[in-house]
Formats: C-alpha cells, structure tokens, sequence
C-alpha cells in the first residue's frame, strides 16, 4: 500500500480523518424519504385546504338551498291545507244563522227530522263540497248543573247530522239524536214503534239516534215518520262545541269560528270548523253550534302525498294534544278504507287508517326534541336533524299552521327526508375528491421517489468510489463500471465525468509520482555506492 513517505500508509490516514467527523445532532435523512414526503406535505398543504373550502361551500350553499325548498314547500302545503279549511268557514257562518237553524234549535228538541232547515243544511252541504254537517245544542237536566259531570244523564241534546251514504246509494243520510236526560227506558211506555226495516220490526226509544234517507230533489226525509234505522245510542256529552255550552268549568268558551280535528268511533278522520250561536247575543254561554267537516284522510293526506320532495320522504301533520297525528304522507287510503261497512244497526264503520311506521317515529322525534307544543316555534321555519328510521340523520323542518284566529287550533307541519337525499352527490363528490387527492399525493410521491432514486443511486456509487479513491484501490476502481456509469441526468452525468476524468488524473499522476520517486531512490542509491 503506498505511503506518504513518513512510514505512514495513506490509507490509514484517510480512515484517520473519517474517524474526525463530528456527529450532527440531527439524523440524517436518505433522500429518497425526504424527497417525496416534501411533495406530500406540499400537495397537502394545497389540496385540502381546498378541498376542504370548496367542500364547505357546496355544503353550506346545498343546505341553504334545501332549506329554502324545504321552506316554500311547507308554505305551499300550508297555503292548501289551510284553503281546505278557509273555504269552509263562510258556510258554517251562514249555516248557524240561518233563521230555521236558530227557529229548530232553540225549540224543538225532538223530532228534528221534520225541521224545514234540514233541507238547507243538505243543500249546502252539496253545494260546497263538505263530507258532513252538524248542528248540536245541549243543556243541563233539571236538577244538575256544571257542578256535575256531563253525561247521557246529566244532560239534554239534540243533534242532527247530515253524510253521504257509504253504501254507494247516492243519497245523503240524516241522522237525528234526541237526548231527554233519562236512562234507556226499563218498560215499553216510553218506546215508540217506527215499522219495519228488512222484515224486523224496529222500536227506538225517545233519546236513541234515528236514521233517514234524503230526498235527491227534496234534500228531506224520504220518510220522516218511519227511520230506515235504529242506531246504536250514542253519547255526545264529551263534545268540546256542547262542553262549551254546559259551561264547564276549565273549558274555554270559544265565541269565534274554531277548528277541530278527531277520529271517530267509525275510524274516519274528520276535521271540523265550528261556530257557536250566542242567543241573545251578550249571553254567557252559547245556546247552539253548527259544523261542517271532511274526511281528513281522504283530502290531507293527498295533498301531503303529492307534496313530498322524495320517494323516502314523509310529509305529516301533528295536533297540540301530544302531538297525535293528524295526517302523513305515508298513511294514504284505498278505495277499501274510503268505503263505509255495515257492521249491524246500520252504523258505518271503516277500515282502521293504521299510522306507518315512519310517521311514529317522526312524531317520536318530535316529541322528544319539543315535550309540548308550546316549546314549538310559532313563527317561521324550524330545522333540526335526527334519525328517525335507520341509523342515517334524517334532515326534518316544520312550521305551526294556524288553523283559526285560537292559537289552541294550530297543527304542527312537518317534513323529513333522509339527508343523503340532498347531500349525498356533495358527500359522495367529497370522497372523490379525498380519493382523487391521495392518489395524485401517492402518484406525484412516487414519482419524485422515482426521480431521487435515479439521482442518488449514482451518488452512492460516486461516494463508494470516492471511498476507494481514498485508499488508493485504483485496481478495483478500474474493474468496477463505476468509472464509466452514466446517468441520464445531465449534472450527474457531467459530475460522473469529471471525477472519472478526476480519478484518472489522480491514477496517474500518482503513478508518474511513484516513478518519480523511484527514480530519485535509484540516483541515490548510485550516488552513495559512488562515494563510497
């Protein structure tokens, strides 16, 4: 191994001086890491904070276009539910006036049937449109009074009750109950034969409910004086319109134009409006009300149904009683349940409108966010989100519909559908571009990877040389291809050059040094043999 004339052997001192580095406190990094993870946090720095703001403003700008949608469409649906009910207001005004309604229901509380107003009521009835007019006037028993609780015995009424037959006759149907505060009659005295109904001899007793056929051209009683039937007897002492005019305590007298919606004994889904007469007009209490209503599941629901913004979405309405529904979107009748049944005794019955699943659980959500009606907004949109079937969130807004001029009388409109309904493009245009960001990120990683490789395996190769090049193994050098690699990268490939050029001179110029010295030792050698 040559030496540097001293008896050292250069090798040595180059592993001498490698030995000298002082340690960094930093780790090194190889390049091909440290390359391609700048890139990524690069790409990132740019890609998600825009992602991340485009995302928001697709989110932000679909919610405020939902919530719009939302908004008009429960404006709509409440501009023609509230139409349905407006509409009817005008004819219960001119019903309770009427100077026949006032003329029967202020003297005559038993056979009704043969009240010259029933005609008006039938007429009005058709020519409006409505499923079903009542007049109703009741009044404390002698011997009781608010004191007591109104019953079938407590108190006297009479009502009359106009419908379309749900037997598919075409005719109307008049109903007439008298109440006279007595229990049913224990002997025959008090029971009045009325003939014949399909062969059966037919008694009713003066209190019970009779039942008539209208004339098509008369709009009266085909047969006043003999009912096609006795019906059931039937107690109308809860009714809020003769509750009011019992004056019982706690009840609120209502002396404007009020709204009601209930489901019968028959399963039919009615709604009302009420008007109350006040004879003479100061008096504490109301003398009589009339009423007109229409089948709610036959009408409302229609009209949520046809209002739904999607297939999975639900449209209903809720009252202030614990938020009992009242109509949905999901709950739509066929011709099966819109038909009346003959069950005996000629009372109607139909179908149960069964509440769906998903308008429970939209009430259930309801409920749970408000307890009570009062917490409810009463003006304006109110949106929230919730699961109400499934474990999706399920975007829900809702607005009170006011009803009449009684804040008791408004009904809660709600509309729900699933938020993957108008998020899900953003959501899935999200995680496109999420996707799309981490496959450029891992793309342009590799190929910067790619690049480093191609760059620093020369490198490596340069520095293991440089590493023989300092021990002076010009043998292996020369039969390695380290000298003549070439890489494709214009610097490296001039950096290449050069050291090779570099080494070769170096060889060289050690060698012509070697020669030199040799040389020298020879001269002196001959010259000290000389002199001696």
């Amino acid at each position: 191994m040559p030496e540097d004339g001293t008896g050292t052997k250069i090798s040595d001192l180059a592993e001498a001086s490698r030995h000298k580095e002082k340690a960094s406190r930093v780790p090194t990094i190889p390049l091909t890491i440290l390359a391609p993870l700048l890139v990524i946090i690069a790409l990132v720095g740019v890609l998600v904070p825009n992602s991340i703001i485009l995302n928001e403003a697709s989110v932000s700008s679909t919610g405020y276009l939902s919530d719009r949608y939302l908004a008009l469409l429960l404006d709509d649906v409440k501009v023609k539910i509230q139409n349905t009910v407006a509409r009817v207001y005008p004819t219960v005004e001119a019903m309770v006036d009427l100077p026949e309604t006032i003329s029967a229901m202020t003297t005559n509380f038993y056979s009704l049937q043969n009240e010259s107003f029933i005609s008006k009521l039938a007429v009005i009835k058709k020519k409006f449109g409505i499923n079903q007019v009542v007049c109703m006037s009741g009044r404390w028993a002698d011997g009781y009074n608010n004191t007591f609780a109104p019953s079938s015995t407590t108190i006297n009424q009479s009502m009359v009750t106009i419908y379309i037959d749900p037997y598919g006759t075409g005719k109307d149907i008049l109903t007439v109950m008298d109440y006279n505060g007595k229990d049913f009659p224990s002997n025959g005295e008090d029971w009045l034969y009325i003939g014949k109904y399909f062969n059966r001899l037919i008694y009713i007793a003066r209190g019970k409910s009779r039942v008539y056929y209208l004339s098509n051209v008369t709009y009266l009683p085909e047969n006043p004086n003999v009912p096609i039937v006795n019906s059931s007897d039937t107690d109308q002492s809860k009714s809020a319109n003769v509750l009011m005019q019992l004056g019982v305590p706690g009840v609120e007298v209502k002396s404007r134009p009020y709204f009601l919606s209930v489901v019968l004994s028959t399963n039919a889904r009615m709604a009302y409006v009420n008007k109350q007469k006040f004879i003479p007009a100061d008096a504490p209490l109301p003398t009589y009300a009339c009423l007109a209503g229409f089948r709610v599941d036959s009408a409302w629901n229609q009209v949520l149904y046809d209002a739904r913004p999607t297939n999975t979405s639900v449209v209903s309405m809720f009252s202030r009683a614990n938020f009992s529904i009242v109509a949905s979107s999901k709950m739509i009748l066929d011709e099966t349940q819109q038909s009346g049944t003959n069950v005996g005794g000629g009372n109607v019955q139909y179908q149960q409108l069964a509440d769906d699943n998903v308008t429970l659980a939209l009430k259930t959500s309801v409920y749970r966010r408000f307890a009570t009606f009062a917490n409810v907004p009463a003006s304006g949109v109110y949106s929230y989100e919730d699961t109400v079937v499934g474990s999706d969130p399920w975007i829900i807004n809702l607005s009170v519909v006011n009803m009449s001029t009684y804040a008791s009388d408004n009904l809660l409109l709600v509309a729900a559908l699933p938020r993957s309904e108008i998020y899900g493009v953003v959501d899935a245009a999200r995680k496109r571009s999420t996707g799309v960001a981490i496959g450029i990120s891992v793309a342009m990683a590799v190929a910067v990877s790619c690049v480093y490789v191609a760059v620093v395996i020369p490198l490596l190769r340069l520095a293991k040389a440089m590493g023989m090049l300092t021990k002076l193994d010009f043998q292996t050098l020369e039969n390695s291809t380290i000298l003549d690699a070439r890489s494709n990268i214009w610097e490296l490939r001039k950096v290449q050059m050069t050291f090779a050029t570099m080494v070769k001179a170096f060889a060289g110029g050690i060698k012509k040094n070697k020669d030199m010295v040799a040389k020298n030792i020879a001269t002196a050698s001959k010259t000290t043999s000389a002199s001696r």
